[in-house]
């Protein structure tokens, strides 16, 4: 079993990005170090560090006395899903060549979204699943951290991990088109329709 080697920070840093993604910390909500520090049983200083980092990420800003969760607005939509859909398309690119050998599993997850009685939280799951085995078969280290940083900045916005996707139908058909256009290796195909 691998050591855990997470420092303080990083710990606290996840605490506080899972409490913004599930909602427990509101867009808008102003939360200080000190309430924090309390909640968490830590000294200010992994706090304030995570915030940063946090704040960096676009999750945060700062505020009067404190940071406040970033709140959305249609200039942040604007300006992220189209960077997201970018780098989506050049993780697809990028994955091609191995992506032939995993579409049995991109259909595994489409069927599961598919399913009549799944929850939203489940679904939301396999959807995030098919779209970082999509944009994330390749070997680039960096295009792997900004995907992720983007897809942490909209989970905590698009709400869609708590009420699920919006057009179940929509999405699984043009999942099924994505695969069949990477089983004929048609890449510009696969990216249109991405």
């Amino acid at each position: 079993m691998p050591i855990s080697r997470l420092t303080l920070q990083q710990q606290v840093r996840d605490e506080l990005l899972g409490w913004i993604q599930e909602g427990k910390l509101a867009a808008g909500q102003r939360i200080t170090e000190e309430r924090l520090s309390n909640l968490l049983s830590v000294s200010r200083t992994p706090i304030r560090e995570a915030l940063r980092g946090l704040e960096r990420e676009g999750l945060v800003c700062r505020a009067s006395r404190g940071y406040s969760v970033a709140a959305i607005n249609e200039q942040m939509v604007r300006e992220v899903y189209p960077m997201l859909c970018v780098l989506e398309c050049l993780g697809l690119r990028l994955g091609m060549p191995r992506l032939a050998a995993l579409c049995d599993r991109l259909d595994e997850l489409n069927r599961g979204m598919e399913e009549s009685g799944v929850a939203a939280a489940s679904r939301y799951s396999l959807d995030s699943e098919f779209h970082q085995i999509l944009a994330g078969t390749h070997d680039n280290a960096s295009l792997q951290q900004e995907l992720d940083r983007l897809r942490r900045m909209v989970r905590g916005y698009d709400g869609a991990w708590e009420r699920g996707l919006a057009d179940v139908r929509g999405s699984c058909a043009a999942h099924a088109a994505i695969v069949e256009a990477i089983r004929g290796g048609d890449i510009l195909l696969a990216e249109r329709t991405l």
